[in-house]
């Protein structure tokens, strides 16, 4: 009879769009769940750099908030001069140029000496050094945001990075 037929055709067509309206919703959550697990994994060299500062830090456990934000600093700083030493050499077109490659890269070879005999006062000093040159980077915000949101859960402290 009509009315079955009519009530068949219906719940077929609802079951049909209720199929892809899930499927969507799958290829949706799949895709919010790869992005969320690239946004952690890059994250990690942020997560073990505070990790590093925090057992750095527990050297000066009177100033252990000024000492972690030294060090975390510091590893910035360290990372980015590393990355710059590291970068080809298709950019140099002058003696200019190739003064400003050889200064950055003995600057990061310092940064290497200071991590492997790591103190707060020569951290601090090429933190100087550098003053906000590289901690004015997004990337350093968006990190140092982070690990001062975790920072505060745990110990109730709120960092200042200025």
């Amino acid at each position: 009879n009509a009315p079955a037929y009519n009530y068949a055709v219906s719940t077929i067509r609802n079951q049909y769009q209720n199929a892809l309206t899930l499927s969507q919703q799958y290829a949706t959550a799949q895709s919010d769940a790869a992005q969320a697990r690239n946004n952690v994994q890059n994250m990690e060299p942020t997560i073990q750099s505070a990790l590093l500062s925090a057992k750095r830090a527990a050297a000066n456990a009177s100033n252990f908030d000024i000492a972690f934000i030294a060090s975390f600093k510091f590893e910035y700083n360290a990372k980015r001069l590393d990355e710059l030493a590291r970068a080809p050499w298709t950019y140099i077109s002058s003696l200019k140029t190739l003064q400003d490659a050889v200064s950055v890269t003995k600057q990061s070879a310092l940064a290497d000496s200071i991590s492997a005999r790591y103190t707060y006062a020569s951290a601090s000093k090429l933190n100087s050094t550098y003053g906000n040159l590289f901690l004015s980077e997004q990337g350093y915000k968006d990190g140092f945001q982070l690990i001062a949101s975790i920072y505060k859960s745990v110990t109730g402290t709120t960092l200042n990075g200025k």
